[in-house]
């Protein structure tokens, strides 16, 4: 049976057969409604989709059903070309495309397209083969070929040779990955295929003639007008493979050409360096301390030797240091600093390093903006060379329970009763601690201990939490608007917003390690015991008890009981009223004297915090590295970036742009480090020309004091004119 003479009994449409039939179940039924002949239906079920009436095999949720290949079918044997058709799906519903690679905008039938997917007043003008220009409408559709779905924009044409014209703007979203899954190589024509590649550039390298015919040919394949079909439609399946030679090939040419990088500047010779020593304007005054025009410095001797400038200096049993040119001090700081031999040193060794062989004005100058500018240095440098900002005290809240701060401990070795996380909450005014035992963590056990909480002691107008995600959860988001609670959060990484509540659980933790030493597994039983025994003593910040904020008087412990038990006290009678009287006078006077204790440890605190902080600004546009985890290492920190300063939330927080696709975070300022960029002209300084009005005179001494600690003055007679000089090692610019 032709091609041609193939009819589907399910849909009705040439071309396949029922068990082709992309439609399955759907297209029968429809046959059925419209024939004479009722249509028995596959019982078989599906055990991908578990719809009746086909298999996994067929289903339309298999991934290389609708496109096992983008095939070819030949529609006719009279000599027509044959036609490249695809199956995919258009809001839902499958069609078949025609695949043309002359047309470049994608057209679909107007039955296909809903109403709703029409762009109202936008059309597309195309130009079909013989120059008629005709105006379609334009459709945003949702299209899946191999399970893979996209929206584009199709023109929408009532006659179309099939229910799809995919053009190339198909093909650019589609059209690499179907044509390559149809397209088959084996092991031994790629073997074959690479063997022949060898073997013509090993001719080439022998002779010239045969790669200059090879680029003609591939210049006139060029200019051809084939180059216009999409490149996709021509590329081979896999990833290309290189071999050992070819590896080693390209990172011989990659490193002569990372090597030749800025080598037209550098000079070749003796003579080149002297002609460029001679037309530097920064060496015009060593020049004529050379010559004799002007004096030098009192152990600093500039001479010629065979034509080159050298620097002779009896610091350190005298050395001779070649004078550099411009052109040629980026590449020694290159090679003193950044190269593996150079091993990324600070700056007085590199400094050491290069005033050993070589001298320039202002070379300590150079040599710092060049260590303070290097990338690797500064992504890799620790946090401890970052200054940190300054202290900002937290407002003193007076009512208890108004802010709580949470947190969750753990995990923890596994209790007898299932337990592995504490969740951890602590007020700001009383500083009293709730711990409630989990097995796990997720945001309704959390809100289930928040409500249970809230039974108790009353809702909070504040809750300060980290970035954790069950804390960030949209169930706890909407717990707190319907409570009109105001969730606060830290920035990422930086606990010490959350001070409180993290050093009450490194406190819970060593209590537990000691009392749960021998049975690990009765933690969860042993702490309520724990919280009584913390919540029972003075805080150092407030001077008193939680227990003794909270309810106005100082609880019955242990210790009462035995002391109780060494004295007799009779029991006296007390009026309820006087008692709740005086207890409201115990609870305000104790509230005024915490608030008075906490502003005076704020204060202790933030004097010895700010001894070695400094306040730091970043503004829009700014380049900082951000202290973020290592990807590779959890446990461990790393500078990355740059990235971008996107504004300034608060005094010491900033909003930082983040990867791509302007995605922010907040970060504080002490998980920033500022980003330095080299400047191209950091290394060239401006000379003192004769026209200029000021000179400068430099008194060298030793041994002598004459008021003056570092031995040097300035006057305003003197022939010596210098950009910089240099005594005993330390470079002095005069501007």
């Amino acid at each position: 049976m032709k091609n041609t003479e193939r009819r589907c009994h399910g849909c009705g449409e040439l071309g396949h057969l029922y068990r082709e039939c992309p439609k399955g179940e759907k297209g029968e039924q429809q046959a059925g409604a419209g024939g004479s002949q009722s249509k028995k239906t596959d019982p078989r079920k599906c055990f991908k989709c578990g719809n009746v009436g086909h298999i996994a095999a067929k289903c339309t949720r298999n991934r290389g059903y609708y496109m096992k290949s983008w095939q070819t079918r030949t529609r006719s044997t009279s000599g027509k070309i044959g036609d490249i058709v695809c199956w995919g799906k258009i809001e839902g519903v499958p069609v078949e495309m025609l695949l043309d690679t002359g047309c470049s905008y994608t057209l679909v039938q107007t039955q296909l397209i809903p109403d709703i997917c029409l762009i109202e007043g936008e059309t597309v003008l195309v130009q079909c083969a013989h120059g008629d220009i005709t105006e379609y409408p334009v459709a945003e559709v949702s299209m899946v070929i191999e399970g893979v779905e996209r929206r584009m924009r199709v023109g929408v044409s009532d006659s179309l040779p099939r229910p799809v014209l995919a053009g190339t703007d198909l093909m650019r979203v589609f059209g690499k990955k179907r044509v390559e899954d149809c397209m088959v190589m084996t092991r031994s024509q790629q073997k074959e295929e690479q063997r022949q590649k060898e073997e013509v550039e090993k001719k080439e390298r022998e002779s010239g003639a045969v790669a200059k015919q090879l680029l003609e040919d591939t210049t006139e394949i060029e200019q051809d007008g084939m180059d216009t079909l999409h490149e996709d439609l021509f590329s081979r399946p896999g990833k290309t493979r290189k071999t050992r030679s070819q590896k080693k090939k390209g990172k011989r040419e990659w490193i002569l050409k990372n090597s030749m990088v800025g080598q037209k500047e550098l000079p070749s010779g003796k003579e080149e360096l002297r002609k460029m020593q001679a037309e530097d304007e920064t060496l015009v005054t060593i020049g004529k301390q050379a010559d004799g025009l002007l004096e030098s410095l009192p152990g600093v001797k500039y001479v010629r030797k065979e034509g080159l400038l050298y620097r002779c200096s009896s610091v350190k049993g005298g050395t001779e240091q070649l004078i550099l040119p411009v052109g040629c001090r980026r590449k020694v700081l290159h090679l003193a600093h950044t190269i593996p031999l150079g091993g990324h040193l600070g700056q007085k060794k590199t400094t050491d390093r290069v005033m050993k062989r070589f001298f320039w004005p202002g070379v300590t100058q150079d040599v710092k903006k060049h260590c303070q500018t290097c990338p690797e240095c500064q992504r890799t440098s620790g946090k401890r060379f970052t200054p940190k900002a300054r202290m900002r005290s937290l407002p003193i809240i007076d009512t208890p329970f108004r802010r709580i701060a949470m947190d969750i401990v753990g995990p923890l070795e596994k209790s007898r009763r299932g337990n592995k996380y504490i969740l951890v909450v602590c007020d700001y005014a009383t500083r009293y601690p709730e711990a409630f035992a989990l097995r796990s963590i997720d945001a309704g056990t959390i809100a289930e201990k928040l409500v249970e909480l809230m039974s108790r002691v009353g809702l909070p107008d504040e809750i300060l939490t980290d970035q954790g995600s069950n804390f960030t959860s949209r169930l706890l988001a909407e717990v707190y608007g319907m409570l009109r609670i105001k969730g606060i959060r830290t920035t990422p990484y930086h606990p010490q917003t959350d001070g409180l509540v993290e050093r009450f659980n490194g406190t819970l933790k060593r209590m537990l390690r000691s009392c749960t030493s021998r049975n690990p597994k009765e933690w969860d039983t042993l702490l309520p015991y724990l919280l009584f025994a913390y919540r029972e003593v003075p805080q150092e910040s407030t001077g008193f008890s939680p227990f003794e904020l909270l309810y106005g008087r100082a609880v019955r412990g242990p210790l009462d009981v035995l002391k109780e038990s060494w004295e007799t006290k009779e029991d006296h009678a007390e009026d309820i009223v006087a008692y709740v009287t005086e207890m409201r006078s115990r609870l305000e006077e104790m509230s005024e004297l915490a608030r008075e204790n906490l502003k005076r440890s704020q204060g202790k605190q933030k004097v010895w915090y700010d001894r070695k902080a400094r306040d730091r600004k970043f503004g829009p546009g700014d380049k900082v590295l951000v202290m973020l985890p290592s990807s590779t290492h959890k446990l461990t920190a790393e500078w990355k970036g740059p990235f971008k300063i996107i504004r300034a939330v608060g005094e010491v927080n900033y909003e930082v742009e983040i990867g791509r696709g302007q995605k922010t975070k907040i970060f504080h300022i002490n998980m920033l480090k500022q980003w330095r960029e080299a400047d191209e002209t950091s290394y060239m300084i401006g000379c003192i020309h004769e026209d200029q009005e000021w000179r400068f005179r430099i008194q060298y001494k030793r041994g002598k004091d004459n008021g003056n600690a570092d031995g040097l003055s300035r006057g305003p007679l003197s022939e010596q004119r210098s950009c910089s000089s240099e005594a005993e090692g330390d470079v002095i610019n005069c501007t």
